[in-house]
């Protein structure tokens, strides 16, 4: 990566990221904010009743600090236009 022309602000910036995303590949397990820098999808989408509602996919394999591996699988919301029973989530298996 080059950070030639990059101001204060925003390697400031990009400094806090990568210590979030550290302190997050170090944890017992995954984060939403990891499984979406692996390559899940987020098709979250805003609605005048429900305000913004979850709808994830894909599957993307997260290996963590210590070499322990997941599965993230992202799944889109529950209802429909009238109600929502639940919002998209994601899962996350570990591999063994």
């Amino acid at each position: 990566m080059n950070f030639k022309g990059m101001s204060a602000q925003q390697l400031e910036s990009l400094s806090k990221a990568a210590s979030r995303l550290a302190k997050a590949l170090r944890s017992a397990q995954p984060s939403p904010e990891l499984a979406l820098e692996n390559g899940m999808e987020d098709h979250s989408y805003p609605t005048v009743r429900w305000g913004i509602v979850g709808s994830y996919f894909g599957k993307v394999k997260i290996t963590m600090e210590d070499g322990r591996e997941w599965l993230a699988i992202g799944h889109g919301p529950e209802g429909d236009a009238e109600c929502i029973h639940r919002h998209g989530w994601i899962e996350f298996r570990p591999l063994d």
